[in-house]
């Protein structure tokens, strides 16, 4: 049995409860020893990995700080500076900032959180610079390529340094590249996809949730923005729905993978998270009745786009291939076989309102999307509590009570006096609220109990 770390305060307060449980005869010796088996203190140095965090976050914003101000002071005296000189204080100031900054991190080693931190105000220099170095020569370039210039030029730093936190910045800033590029000129940005993968590569390396976690919504962004480029009509948000629900079932199934591997293990949160995330965010969307209204035109002229046909097979593909290899690793754990089931029947239902969704008339494919946003909210919870997951039931009833306050207005705001659907709907929400909240703390409860017990 794993002992968990827990502060040496806690610990204490412990000990005090249990020995007054087995005073009042409410359990014995043997299951005080076994209680506080599970625990030790938080060692010294934990706290102190504490503090270094917090130096960490203050040492990034305080260069946050400086650069804004470095970009501001060249702003503000811009004009009456030479060129050559305005050249100098560019290279220079990114020159220094990585030198100091590698000085103190990796020789000297004795300020390596401020060191990075250093390394880190470069950076946010070094994308200033780009801008700078285009105004001062009067480049007339494609701006997109500016952002994009900026996240390649720092990944290098990231592979020498190992810093989380230009990882971070060289992600959003795909992202952003990603976005200019394809709703400013309505390019396919393909590039993104193998620099994504870049991203990737190194958040493993660094061993990231939280990188990981900010690059993937990045990907559906991306698939969201070329699927509205590659229909041009009012029948696009329907389709970008459906091809990210297909996206966050591959993302989920990704994580539900590497919880199999207990190298990977560490990285299932994100995928899963951010694979329920959009999922449920998709299907929401696109269970609103107004959104049938889009088919009508996809009806009248019957085109499929050649992107949104062949991403969705791939993205469902992939999470279809997903589901059977987690059925094949690990045949012995029911939570996996769940898991996998419930990905193949609902990466089939996708499959079909995608491919068939314009031939279902306006009531269908509301009634169809509807049924197939709750059964997916019901399975999840049920899952979560199987599977011993808070995470799963706390996002399946959060969209739970999405989709019954969304039913509540999409069907009868029209059909009731507007008080009254005020009062109504008041009223379904507080008492529907006390109820959910009981019932998932219960749930928690009795799955603290069933692990203790365990």
């Amino acid at each position: 049995m794993t002992r968990q770390r827990v502060p040496g305060k806690w610990l204490q307060w412990l000990e005090n409860e249990v020995a007054a449980w087995r005073n009042e005869g409410l359990i014995d010796d043997g299951q005080v020893g076994t209680i506080l088996n599970r625990y030790t203190a938080m060692r010294e140095n934990d706290e102190a990995e504490r503090g270094g965090k917090l130096v960490t976050v203050l040492a990034v914003l305080g260069a946050l700080l400086v650069g804004v101000g470095v970009i501001t002071f060249f702003a503000a005296n811009w004009q009456v500076i030479p060129k050559w000189l305005k050249v100098s204080l560019v290279f220079g100031s990114i020159v220094v900032s990585y030198a100091v900054g590698y000085y103190l991190a990796f020789e000297k080693q004795n300020y390596p959180r401020v060191g990075r931190a250093i390394i880190f105000l470069g950076s946010i220099l070094y994308g200033a610079g780009i801008w700078l170095v285009a105004q001062i020569f009067h480049i007339n370039a494609h701006y997109p390529n500016g952002v994009l210039f900026w996240a390649i030029g720092i990944v290098p730093i990231v592979v020498v340094c190992s810093s989380l936190s230009i990882l971070i910045e060289a992600s959003l800033l795909l992202t952003l590249a990603t976005i200019l590029e394809q709703t400013g000129f309505q390019n396919s940005n393909y590039m993104y996809l193998p620099l994504m993968a870049v991203i990737i590569i190194l958040s493993y390396r660094l061993k990231s949730r939280l990188a990981v976690g900010l690059t993937l919504p990045g990907m559906a962004v991306w698939l969201a923005i070329n699927t509205a480029i590659s229909f041009k009509s009012s029948e696009a948000i329907v389709y970008i729905g459906i091809v990210n629900m297909a996206l966050g079932l591959l993302f989920y199934g990704l994580g539900c993978l590497q919880k199999t591997a207990e190298r990977l293990a560490v990285m299932k949160t994100p995928f899963q998270i951010v694979g329920l995330l959009v999922f449920f965010l998709s299907s929401f969307i696109v269970s609103f009745k107004w959104f049938s209204y889009s088919q009508e035109s996809f009806i009248r002229t019957f085109t499929v786009s050649p992107f949104f046909t062949t991403s969705f097979s791939i993205v469902a593909l992939l999470a279809f291939g997903s589901s059977v290899l987690l059925l094949r690793r690990d045949r012995a754990k029911k939570e996996s076989f769940r898991e996998a089931v419930f990905m193949l029947i609902v990466v089939a239902a996708v499959s079909v309102v995608a491919f068939t969704g314009f031939l279902m008339g306006r009531t269908g494919f509301v009634a169809y999307t509807n049924i197939l946003l709750f059964a997916s909210v019901v399975a999840v919870i049920v899952m979560g509590y199987v599977n011993k997951e808070p995470v799963l039931i706390n996002f399946g009833l959060i969209f739970f009570v999405l989709d019954v306050i969304a039913r509540y207005f999409d069907f009868f705001w029209d059909m009731l006096d507007k008080s009254v659907f005020f009062i109504v709907g008041g009223l379904l929400l507080l008492v529907g609220g006390t109820l959910l909240e009981r019932r998932r703390r219960k749930l928690v409860q009795e799955m603290r109990v069933k692990n203790y017990a365990a």
